[in-house]
């Protein structure tokens, strides 16, 4: 069990946000205006049931979140189950804390209805922006985003060896970073990910080496079933 692993290293547990309500299909990017769904939110009470299941989840000293509104609502419903159980345990309440370095990452196509018009794969123009699921042509690259993810992550790891922090944020960039740490590559093949949605990637990071210790990765949506 988590709780029983030794400490000099810090746990970091990133979430994934809950399904966004979002019927057309839009490539919402960093658009603001995109919330939970009923559903999504269903989700993240779930996961938040499960953190407070886990003695380093209940006992992090922060919690961060990128800054868009579906990691938002998805922080807030975790802080309300997590506050409860501290208070329980006599610890002080948790704090959201939003942070540029893990928003969602940077897309061509936002706003755009997924496979339509302007974001259609099969255009002469996006074809081969498509074709290459390791290196995106159509945002953001794998790159830069491990770059800022590492800047947060090891920044975190370094000021808190020990402890344990609780990350809210987005699919491709919990990826990257786990897999930039794991191989040393910037790269990712969007067919072989997972981050389901309301899902917990938990690291075990030695400060100042920066080393990965282990990786968890858990559903508590898909482990209801």
């Amino acid at each position: 069990m988590l709780h029983e692993q030794p400490s000099p290293y810090t746990v970091l547990f990133f979430i994934r946000h809950g399904q966004v309500e979002n019927p057309q299909k839009v490539i919402y990017e960093r658009l603001p205006g995109f919330h939970l769904s009923e559903k999504g939110q269903q989700q993240v009470q779930t996961t938040a049931r499960y953190l407070t299941q886990l003695d380093h989840a209940v006992h992090a000293i922060a919690l961060y979140s990128s800054p868009l509104d579906r990691t938002v609502e998805t922080s807030q419903i975790l802080l309300k189950e997590l506050n409860t159980t501290r208070e329980e345990n006599n610890l002080i309440p948790l704090s959201l804390t939003t942070d540029p370095h893990l928003i969602e990452a940077g897309n061509a196509f936002r706003g755009q209805r997924l496979g339509h018009g302007k974001a259609t794969p099969f255009s002469r123009h996006n074809l081969a922006k498509y074709l290459n699921i390791w290196k995106p042509g159509w945002g953001e690259s794998y790159a830069h985003i491990s770059q800022r993810m590492c800047e947060f992550t090891f920044d975190q790891v370094d000021a808190h060896p020990g402890e344990s922090l609780i990350i809210v944020s987005h699919e491709s960039p919990i990826w990257t970073l786990c897999q930039y740490l794991e191989t040393g590559k910037a790269s990712s093949n969007v067919l072989s990910r997972e981050t389901a949605l309301a899902s917990i990637t938990t690291l075990l990071i030695e400060p100042y080496t920066h080393c990965l210790k282990d990786v968890w990765y858990i559903d508590p949506n898909k482990e209801t079933l």
